[in-house]
């Protein structure tokens, strides 16, 4: 699995970035969400376990749909702007990317509060979306450092899949077959051995691979693009009998649709024979699943109330589609890629010439003249994808029928998450990597602490309100440079007998860390990225 999910990994952290380790971008991609819910609730930080009667209840207390006495139903759409900027090499990169969605959408149906002693409640059916993944992240510079690019990377991943427990000939074989599939081929070995970026060597009677192109002068570029988001479908129920206690219950269906691409290239300068090459990364994954989520609202006077919330993990179900291609550009004005064994080409020039590989001799040296395109054929993966749990806990404190200032703090373990499959016995690589994942997860990622704060006030049939929401690092080595995320909102409103009007604007900002590649023994280049949104949503909401 490491190997399969990798593409994900590479991704988001912090909904930006994640790296070293194939498994945490896809933990931290589907756990953490930023602001959400209506302009209201954004407009006050995202912090909702104390505030009631609002329909992003939902996803955060459900008792707070017990505070309701009318009736409505709910529409909030949302713009974001999503801006990144890049340092890598001593060189600054920007990119952006917009995206228009529904941010909250729902109907709310509540029983009239005409006798405190009796038992009333309200039903609700709510859509919220709890995160994003549009991006668009590019950043490049110039590496002179030695043997330090993406072909030294190639050289350890061929030299670690070649199988020490079998005889020269038989791993040449293993190659030798791999061919039959070419141009899909089915591990990240064969297909980083067969862009000949890397060559075939003997040396003192052991089987190995060396760089292809031995210029260390190496311009390196770098493309992350993603579309998709997490969202959750709501069941809910919230009621109270005497005003002064309420419960209630969620049943979720949280949702995910992700696709991405990563487009990373070389060109090297003072080339012996490649001129540039490139490696594409496509990632699909959809999901979906159930979870549950009660909650309690006490109201000891009209001025403070208190809450609470436990967020069971999702189960969910994911299905991912992974694949790869590698192009490798010959430098036409160069002989070509020296073939550094005679004896071995010799075994593999007859598949190669059928595939579309050609060669030259030049003074009784063989040398590659072009290499077809390869793909790493799509691997169509599913397996189970447990989410840990939350716990919040609220309090706000009410200046009459002004307004109020509110507190949330959130619990979660990150190192909780967990992969499973139902399919063991007939795929026990893929079991058995999910448990090494799940392992990983445990180590890596530690529990968290986030902290959201807002206020609101009413001057007449206008409403102002303001927030700041702290989600802190779930990693257990921090990092020179804090990858936690912040936001800051401001909001307005309009209410009357029929109907109100929510605005809100929330600035997000969060930095993270990514090498595009890793080496075994040396340090690889680190881009360090700061990626911004902004983001406008308002809602409409109509009373009956």
């Amino acid at each position: 699995m490491k190997k399969r999910i990798s593409l994900l990994i590479c991704l988001c952290s912090t909904q930006i970035f994640a790296q070293n380790n194939n498994f945490e971008g896809l933990t931290k991609l589907f756990n953490q969400s930023t602001v959400n819910g209506s302009a209201r609730m954004q407009g006050i930080g995202g912090n909702h376990t104390a505030i009631g009667a609002e329909l992003s209840n939902c996803i955060g207390n459900p008792a707070g749909l017990g505070q309701y006495t009318r009736s409505q139903i709910v529409l909030t759409p949302g713009f974001d702007i999503i801006e990144s900027e890049s340092d890598f090499l001593q060189k600054n990169s920007s990119s952006n990317k917009n995206n228009f969605n529904i941010a909250n959408l729902g109907i709310v149906f509540s029983s009239k509060r005409d006798y405190k002693d009796e038992w009333r409640g309200t039903w609700a059916l709510g859509y919220n979306r709890l995160e994003s993944f549009h991006k668009n992240i590019k950043f490049s510079g110039l590496n002179d450092t030695y043997n330090n690019n993406i072909l030294d990377h190639f050289v350890e991943t061929v030299n670690q899949g070649i199988d020490k427990n079998k005889s020269i000939d038989a791993n040449i074989n293993s190659f030798n077959d791999d061919l039959f599939d070419f141009p899909d081929l089915y591990s990240r070995k064969s297909a980083h051995f067969w862009s000949l970026l890397v060559s075939p060597n003997i040396e003192n009677g052991v089987l190995g691979v060396l760089k292809s192109e031995r210029s260390n002068t190496t311009n390196q570029d770098f493309s992350y693009f993603s579309e998709g988001k997490s969202s959750q479908f709501s069941i809910s129920y919230g009621g109270s009998k005497n005003e002064k206690l309420y419960l209630g219950f969620t049943l979720g269906i949280p949702n995910i649709s992700y696709t991405s691409k990563i487009i990373y290239k070389e060109k090297y300068i003072e080339n012996t024979a490649v001129s540039d090459m490139s490696e594409t990364k496509d990632y699909n994954a959809t999901a979906s699943g159930l979870n549950l989520t009660v909650g309690a609202i006490y109201k000891p006077s009209e001025k403070i109330r208190f809450g609470a919330s436990l967020h069971s993990g999702s189960i969910m179900s994911i299905e991912e589609t992974i694949s790869s291609s590698i192009t490798n550009n010959i430098d036409p004005n160069k002989n070509g890629i020296p073939v550094l064994d005679e004896a071995i080409f010799e075994r593999l020039k007859q598949n190669m010439s059928q595939k579309g590989f050609k060669y030259k001799l030049v003074n009784d040296q063989y040398f590659i003249t072009k290499v077809p395109k390869n793909f790493n054929k799509a691997a169509i993966n599913e397996f189970t994808y447990c989410t840990p749990y939350k716990a919040n806990f609220g309090m706000a404190f009410f200046f009459g029928k002004k307004g109020f200032i509110s507190g949330d703090v959130e619990y979660t373990n990150f190192g909780n998450t967990s992969f499973e499959t139902d399919n063991s016995e007939e795929n026990e690589d893929l079991a058995y990597e999910l448990e090494d994942a799940t392992q990983f997860n445990k180590e890596y990622f530690t529990s968290i602490l986030n902290y959201k704060v807002g206020a609101e006030y009413k001057f007449g049939d206008i409403i102002t309100r303001a927030g700041f929401n702290y989600q802190e690092e779930p990693f257990t080595d921090k990092a020179k440079i804090s990858r936690a995320i912040t936001s800051y909102s401001l909001g307005l409103g309009y209410r009357n007998d029929d109907f109100f009007i929510d605005i809100a604007g929330i600035h997000t900002n969060g930095k993270d860390f990514y090498r595009p590649y890793t080496l075994n023994k040396d340090q690889t280049p680190m881009a360090t990225i700061n990626q911004k949104k902004y983001r406008a949503v308002a809602t409409i909401g109509v009373f009956f």
